[in-house]
């Protein structure tokens, strides 16, 4: 008897046992894109891929490669913030 670890599943079976968690990540990526006030565009030309991958990411469709695409789009995330928190902070010093 195979184990369950390893069940082969069709395209379908997997997509479903999947689905849930890939709109909470997805969820999550959007809120993080949103509070920093970028578009799927900007991200995704950013990013080198295109608009449509970035919003299937975002509501949890499949997407080719997904953890190398998170993780790119959470560094973009971390990098922008950091860029937006050294220019805030040298704009706050030049007004002193």
């Amino acid at each position: 008897m195979k184990s369950k670890k390893y069940e082969a599943l069709t395209k379908e079976e997997f997509i479903a046992r999947h689905k849930i968690e890939w709109e909470i990540r997805g969820k999550e990526l959007q809120d993080l894109r949103r509070q920093l006030g970028v578009s799927r565009r900007y991200i995704a030309d950013s990013l080198g891929v295109s608009e449509t991958r970035i919003r299937n990411l975002e509501v949890g469709n499949p997407v080719s490669d997904s953890k190398l695409l998170i993780a790119a789009y959470k560094n973009f995330i971390k990098s922008e913030l950091y860029y937006s928190i050294i220019k805030s902070n040298a704009l706050f010093m030049k007004g002193l």
